[in-house]
């Protein structure tokens, strides 16, 4: 999921969020901007999505899941979650 806010959303009980291999999507819109996820981030950190690690249950931006791309490129990721191609969008 992308970034949702600094603020009251932050607040709302999420019991995850899903998150796969490099996605683009996940970085937006940036922390520089004040945006933040919800915790608990559960990632796939291979393209196939057949493994998956649990992420922290207290830091929004585990740096051992996702947020350890430091710069995901295209859109590949995005448009194919657990080896299925997504197509008409998200």
């Amino acid at each position: 999921s992308a970034r949702v806010s600094s603020g009251p959303w932050l607040s709302l009980s999420f019991n995850y969020r899903l998150t796969h291999f490099s996605d683009i999507v996940v970085h937006l819109p940036y922390e520089w901007m004040g945006f933040l996820h919800s915790v608990q981030e559960i990632w796939y950190p291979n393209a196939n999505g057949l493994e998956y690690k649990v992420c922290s249950p207290t830091n929004p931006e585990d740096p051992d899941c996702a947020d350890s791309i430091s710069v995901p490129l295209g859109i590949s990721a995005h448009t194919h979650y657990m080896d299925i191609y997504m197509s008409g969008g998200c």
